[in-house]
């Protein structure tokens, strides 16, 4: 059985439970696969393989302390994510197309982010599947 203790959210579901092992059981390369074909309708876009490296934190006042990470695509684009902390949520800034300033786009997890930010580094465009919000 698992912990909830360790996975801070209760596992009262297949569902959750299943993404609860595939968290601590998948290396993250085949999590990232299988989240992004199949998790369910709409996760037609699929960014390419890419090497992330870690380029220290940063420290802002609602969200805590958040690693930094410089993310490479295979395709040669390069951008940056946060990874929170507290909870594992990951988010990049960005200026979409007709804005003046960035704006914050957040996912529940690394590996959504790292999906979504290449989208956007290709299109400028928002990528809102797995998206919690989006703070501008």
């Amino acid at each position: 059985m698992a912990n909830e203790s360790k996975y801070e959210k209760e596992l009262n579901s297949i569902d959750s439970i299943q993404k609860f092992l595939n968290d601590k059981y998948l290396d993250p390369q085949a999590r990232r696969v299988m989240n992004l074909t199949n998790g369910g309708p709409g996760h037609d876009y699929i960014a390419p393989g890419y090497k992330s490296k870690r380029n220290g934190d940063e420290t802002t006042l609602p969200v805590g302390v958040s690693d930094r990470l410089i993310i490479e695509f295979d395709d040669k684009l390069k951008g940056e994510i946060f990874v929170k902390n507290i909870n594992g949520q990951a988010y990049f800034r960005g200026k979409p197309e007709g804005y003046w300033l960035n704006v914050q786009y957040l996912y529940a997890d690394k590996e959504y982010c790292i999906n979504a930010l290449h989208y956007f580094l290709k299109t400028k465009g928002h990528y809102k599947k797995d998206s919690l919000e989006r703070i501008e």
